[in-house]
């Protein structure tokens, strides 16, 4: 389980607390099953497409403001 207890540190002990200090990490491995990991990339896929589905609608507005602003300024392309 996880300590919930409150540690408070003053600005001047930052510098010297080690918790406080960055620390460089490197994952070397992932221990998954071949199944699970499949299963997650089907949901990540899945999860995807509603972001897609909206960033293609603000794409498609900002399309037709550009549109409507160069119609305006009698720009023919």
């Amino acid at each position: 389980m996880y300590n919930n207890d409150v540690i408070n540190i003053d600005v001047a002990d930052q510098k010297q607390h080690p918790l406080l200090r960055p620390q460089k990490v490197s994952i070397v491995d992932i221990k998954m099953p071949f199944w699970s990991m499949v299963v997650f990339m089907v949901k990540a896929t899945l999860a995807s497409i509603p972001a897609l589905i909206i960033l293609t609608i603000i794409s498609l507005i900002l399309v037709a403001i550009s549109a409507g602003i160069l119609a305006a300024l009698h720009v023919h392309l």
